[in-house]
């Protein structure tokens, strides 16, 4: 899967087009809702997959793999709190 979705948390040109990429550009310039839209789309994803607790887990996954700990259960913060 893509990080970035074509139009929604970015665009996607392919290498070398630059005719592409320009008309691209000024589409977002011609559109500052549509680029505002699209900014706010791209900054939620990567607080979604490269979060501060996405990769604290991810080397807690990590180190319990490499020490034959096994992996760390992932808990959502609604379960968390249900366990107090």
């Amino acid at each position: 899967a893509e990080l970035i979705e074509d139009e929604i948390s970015g665009w996607l040109v392919p290498p070398g087009d630059a005719m592409l990429l320009a008309r691209r550009i000024l589409d977002a310039l011609e559109s500052p809702e549509h680029l505002s839209e699209v900014a706010f789309q791209g900054r939620q994803t990567v607080l979604e997959k490269f979060g501060f607790r996405e990769q604290a887990l991810a080397y807690l996954e990590l180190i319990g793999r490499l020490t034959g700990k096994g992996t760390i259960a992932r808990s959502s913060p609604e379960e968390s709190s249900c366990e107090r």
